[in-house]
């Protein structure tokens, strides 16, 4: 005979913005944490807003390539997406192994991170593993290591974008 586990989750007396309210000032205050514990670590956050396209840009591009071409870009949906990712390729996106885009709100999500445990540490050793080098700091022709590209991957799979 089956058995069933049920939870009981109690209501949250708050409505959503001013939990989020509440979740961003939490995740900034960790961001600064962060960077006082990990003064080594050093992301380029300019460089990668202005190299990286964000998501509304990837999604505005894709609607313009698919708008430009006359005829249907391919039979079936597999054909369509190998399209659209050859094209994305051609004109300089950096895609993933999966075929998706970096953007700025992909990498954003490694910080999500700061709201588990054990918080700092773990996004310490994302950037501390990310270079090749191996000493977590970047230049401009720093090479990524595979496990890096990895997390980027995988960041957003529990928390679409």
């Amino acid at each position: 005979m089956p058995s069933f586990t049920a939870a009981v989750l109690t209501s949250v007396p708050a409505d959503s913005a001013d939990v989020y309210e509440h979740t961003f000032t939490r995740m900034m205050r960790k961001k600064t944490q962060f960077f006082e514990l990990y003064p080594q670590v050093k992301v380029p956050e300019a460089t990668i807003s202005d190299k990286w396209p964000t998501r509304e840009e990837v999604v505005e591009f894709v609607g313009q390539l698919i708008d430009s071409v006359r005829i249907p870009m391919a039979d079936t949906d597999v054909e369509h997406r190998l399209g659209v990712i050859a094209g994305m390729a051609a004109h300089g996106f950096i895609l993933l192994s999966n075929g998706y885009p970096l953007t700025v709100e992909r990498f954003q999500c490694l910080g999500s991170d700061f709201g588990m445990k054990p918080t700092l540490e773990r996004v310490h050793w994302i950037f501390e593993e990310a270079f090749l080098e191996g000493h977590g700091s970047a230049s401009e022709g720093s090479l990524w290591s595979a496990a890096f590209w990895t997390k980027l991957m995988n960041a957003p799979s529990s928390r679409p974008l």
